[in-house]
């Protein structure tokens, strides 16, 4: 266990020294790998398995960052990939560039770093409000309210990935600092 406490404890160091760019690349191939994963059959004893919306946790953790025109692309191109496996053309790009703006807006207007209850919770209400546009943009595309399970579903994976993934997108930079510092 102290073996693991150790690992750990030198990665969130080695995380820590990390550039932003290279935050930014890594968050986005990781969003690649599991996205490829998502592709292939989802099933575990006959019950499809509900994917995170990965551009999501990505939108939420860059947006703490403040706005960046980085993100913002990658953002685009990640959301027109999943827009071809599974929605109308846009609909993803739009809800992870919404909800980038959201996050930064939201993380810049209050001083979250300094309340831990807002610190924790704020990362949820991001989530919720892309998951509520995608939702949206579903349903004004079909032309009536859409199924709303499928996407309560991806919610609640959505929320338990970004527990264990929020670090890895987290750019390292602070609103309030100069620009570029690090916070």
């Amino acid at each position: 266990m102290r073996a693991a406490r150790e690992l750990f404890g030198s990665l969130a160091q080695s995380w820590a020294r990390t550039a932003a760019p290279w935050r930014l690349v890594f968050g986005c191939g990781l969003i690649i790998l599991i996205g490829l994963a998502g592709l292939t059959p989802k099933l575990f004893f006959g019950v499809e398995i509900a994917w995170p919306l990965l551009g999501l946790i990505a939108a939420t953790g860059w947006g703490r960052s403040g706005m960046a025109l980085a993100p913002l692309m990658l953002l685009i191109v990640l959301g027109f990939a999943h827009d071809v496996s599974q929605a109308p053309w846009g609909s993803y790009g739009l809800a992870n560039l919404l909800t980038f703006g959201f996050a930064a807006f939201v993380f810049q207007t209050f001083e979250i770093d300094r309340n831990p209850a807002l610190n924790l919770s704020m990362p949820f209400i991001c989530i919720t409000f892309g998951g509520l546009l995608l939702w949206v943009i579903a349903s004004v595309s079909i032309g009536h309210p859409a199924r709303i399970t499928p996407l309560i579903a991806a919610f609640f994976t959505t929320v338990l990935t970004q527990i264990v993934l929020a670090p890895i997108f987290d750019l390292g930079t602070r609103h309030g600092l100069k620009s570029g510092a690090r916070g």
